[in-house]
């Protein structure tokens, strides 16, 4: 796969697949901001709640930002095998998030 596809499809994944299903999945608002008292915005990520415009992006961001932080510089400087690795991290921080507003929004359904 060519350097530009794994960019787009990385970021596909984020914006049109994963974050639509997390807040079809917990039932989140997506145009709402509740989701800035969650913990996953605590910390190092604390700078999202001010920057995103809704809960939506506020994931977005989330997911890139631990990507960013997981492969140690930005995404400009990313070589094909930091996509490699972040499609992988992807999935981890993924089943994190599951948890983390499972436990935020007391839903049962996950």
């Amino acid at each position: 796969m060519r350097f530009a596809n794994k960019k787009k499809n990385l970021d596909d994944q984020i914006r049109e697949i994963l974050v639509p299903q997390l807040i079809i999945r917990f039932h989140i608002d997506q145009s709402g901001k509740d989701l800035s008292n969650c913990r996953l915005f605590n910390g190092k990520y604390a700078w999202i709640k001010t920057k995103a415009s809704d809960n939506g992006a506020m994931l977005a961001m989330y997911f890139n930002t631990y990507l960013r932080n997981a492969i140690g510089k930005k995404r400009e400087e990313w070589q094909m095998t930091d996509f490699d690795i972040a499609f992988e991290k992807l999935k981890s921080a993924e089943e994190f998030v599951e948890n983390v507003l499972s436990e935020y929004l007391n839903n049962d359904e996950y």
